[in-house]
């Protein structure tokens, strides 16, 4: 697929899709004391580079009863947040 961007410039990927039972979770730790937002740097390898985003990750139901669970475990591997 090629992506045309409002500067001209084009980007080509591909998309991989998820069965319809795959569920996940994207959280916006937002510091309200701060007033800012946790974003972390991770490797995408699809993108074959490193990449600033929000904390995301894929719900194993066998790790997290629901997805505030699994939130919380995202916040605590990826953002180092919660305990």
């Amino acid at each position: 697929r090629l992506v045309k961007h409002p500067k001209g410039n084009q980007i080509k990927y591909q998309l991989c899709g998820h069965p319809p039972t795959y569920a996940y979770v994207v959280v916006f730790p937002f510091h309200h004391a701060s007033q800012t937002v946790t974003i972390i740097r991770e490797w995408q390898q699809g993108l074959n580079q490193w990449w600033w985003q929000l904390p995301t990750g894929g719900w194993d139901r066998s790790k997290a009863k629901d997805l505030n669970e699994c939130a919380c475990n995202e916040l605590a591997e990826e953002a180092m947040l919660v305990k």
